[in-house]
């Protein structure tokens, strides 16, 4: 892939360390900023083998507090990305449910019109959960609609 050439040395030093969760563009119109924070904890901390998670663990990680911790777990168990475990005296076991996760990214990463890239994340997303109503308002029609 002629991509990978093309990484500069600082990005080079992140992928080689290891200490990171690949972060796909299209999550950041699929999640929320909380969600996608918790998500990517999740992901990191179970990749290093930290089985269980508490939402102290998780605020230190985030620098979120609990609410918008809570929140963002159960919009993501909502939405099928996570399931909650057995939960012990440290924390929660979580499973990212990366069949879910990975189809939905895969179909917005195969949409090429950014307004119905729009309209397919706030789909998954749910009925009253949608993020960009407005946005999808905005722009529809527009040079930004095309039909690619």
């Amino acid at each position: 892939m002629a991509a990978k050439k093309n990484i500069s040395k600082g990005e080079q030093f992140l992928l080689d360390s290891g200490l990171y969760v690949a972060l796909p563009i299209n999550m950041q119109i699929l999640f929320t900023q909380s969600e996608r924070d918790v998500l990517n904890t999740i992901r990191h901390l179970s990749n290093i083998g930290c089985t269980a998670v508490s939402i102290s663990l998780l605020s230190i990680y985030t620098g979120l507090t609990d609410k918008p911790i809570k929140k963002a777990i159960d919009s993501l168990k909502r939405m099928e990305v996570i399931e909650v475990g057995k939960v012990c005296k440290a924390g929660t076991r979580y499973t990212i449910k990366y069949k879910v996760l990975n189809n939905i990214i895969a179909d917005l990463n195969h949409e090429f019109n950014p307004i119905t890239r729009l309209q397919l994340a706030d789909k998954f997303r749910g009925e009253g959960y949608e993020l960009h109503s407005k946005m999808i308002e905005k722009y529809k029609d527009s040079e930004f609609d095309n039909k690619v």
